[in-house]
């Protein structure tokens, strides 16, 4: 259903709204400018702490949804010497870097006293004229977030300021359609989470299963009538009788790291054609066929840096992607959470490859020693593996290319559908917020 007139609109990212809406500023939406659209705080990594004060950075803001990550904190001193604000259960979060600038989500009640990082705003609109849930809504829609990326400035990284962001114009209908079109679309976007869950659930079984076939092929063999052997190892358990069962260190010669040039040095870093640099965030348990970060031979001279040949394998040590592999199809240099396993005598490259995507959930287990994870070189080196003959290592590779095609076509069907669901939910948000569909 539509509304039966509209108007011409001044926001500057719609053409026309219901005659009965208004527009206003985003910093006019609030009782007192200076407590309730304010800038987190500005807090250098040197006092992060393990616990404590949650600290929240732009990762935690999602589009719609607070998201659990990272595990920051600050003390009660830091938070009296610096003179944090504090955010609250029902605060919103604006994100004034990284697309989609301008997302917003509701904090929710996380069981700690929260700070957040300065490229944040903390937004608290007057309750009284305005729903926060259909505020969400409306500065998470298609339309809204294309305008913020499009003000945001910046060469190396997209960032909006606090005072563009509040001139933004939101379009406003009554309070009492504001409610209406925010449980209209907590309805109807429940039922397309519900349906994105399943899919997600599904590729979560999907790769629980891919990584058991990987992890049985590359210590257990192919042949079910195989003699087998106590490897006297707990993760992997009975190997066939003719493989050979070592540490890490000995099948593998030159396992290193690198390292990270200045970043406070621009001539060390490119745009333009550069040499490869990897990072752990470039690594996806699959080929390595370029990175994300470029470097200068500048760099690479004065920072002494150590360029891995093809076909070695790359193990993320800690991070946000600790534990995943990568085989270099480029030959490449790395930042210093990279663990690099040059060629083997004993291993064909994509059974290495295969090997410790097998053994990860071992080496995960490993890490957790204390505190944040971290796959340490020793750690790896330590890993006892098992190696089958090279001829056999070339029919196992073969045999899990073939298994993991297959589950990995399922994923991606999986994947195709969480994006149509996503697409369906953004048409149904930007038609309710914007007026082109009436719901009351």
């Amino acid at each position: 259903m539509r509304y039966e007139e509209y108007k011409k609109c001044d926001c500057g990212w719609l053409d026309k709204i219901p005659s009965g809406w208004s527009t206003i500023p985003i910093k006019r939406t609030v009782k007192n400018i200076l407590t309730s659209f304010i800038d987190g705080d500005w807090i250098e990594s040197n006092v992060i702490t393990s616990d404590g004060i949650r600290y929240l950075t732009t990762g935690n803001v999602g589009a719609l949804e607070y998201k659990e990550q990272g595990n920051g904190h600050i003390s009660e001193e830091t938070f009296k010497d610096l003179n944090c604000s504090e955010v609250f259960p029902g605060d919103m979060l604006i994100s004034r870097l990284n697309e989609p600038i301008g997302r917003t989500c509701i904090v929710p009640n996380i069981g700690n006293r929260i700070v957040v990082a300065v490229d944040n705003v903390i937004y608290r609109p007057d309750e009284n004229k305005y729903d926060k849930r259909y505020l969400m809504y409306q500065m998470n829609c298609l339309p809204y977030t294309e305008n913020a990326n499009y003000i945001a400035r910046g060469s190396t990284m997209s960032r909006i300021s606090r005072t563009m962001l509040g001139s933004i114009k939101l379009c406003i209908p009554t309070l009492q359609e504001q409610q209406a079109i925010a449980c209209y679309l907590n309805e109807k976007c429940g039922k397309i989470n519900d349906a994105i869950d399943v899919q997600k659930k599904k590729i979560d079984l999907l790769n629980e299963f891919k990584q058991t076939i990987i992890t049985n092929a590359v210590t257990k063999g192919l042949n079910p009538n195989a003699p087998m052997k106590d490897s006297r190892v707990e993760w992997i358990g009975q190997v066939p009788e003719h493989w050979e069962v070592m540490k890490t260190s000995l099948a593998f010669l030159g396992i290193g790291s690198g390292t990270t040039p200045s970043t406070s040095r621009k001539e060390y870093y490119t745009e333009e054609d550069g040499l490869y640099w990897l990072q752990t965030g470039d690594l996806n348990d699959g080929e390595i066929t370029d990175t994300s970060k470029k470097i200068t031979s500048l760099a690479a001279d004065e920072c002494n840096l150590k360029f891995y040949p093809t076909d070695s394998v790359v193990i993320a040590m800690y991070g946000a992607t600790i534990g995943k592999v990568g085989l270099l199809k480029i030959s490449t240099s790395t930042n210093q959470a990279c663990c690099v396993l040059p060629k083997s005598k004993r291993c064909i490259p994509a059974f290495a490859f295969y090997l410790f995507i097998g053994a990860k959930k071992q080496l995960l287990i490993d890490a957790m020693g204390g505190g944040q994870p971290n796959i340490s070189q020793d750690i790896i080196k330590k890993l006892k593996v098992s190696i089958p003959p090279i001829s056999e290592q070339r029919i196992i590779v073969d045999h899990i290319a073939v298994e993991v095609s297959k589950i990995d076509a399922q994923i991606s069907k999986a994947n195709r559908r969480i994006e149509l669901l996503n697409e369906l939910k953004q048409s149904i948000i930007t038609e309710a917020v914007t007026g082109k569909r009436k719901v009351i």
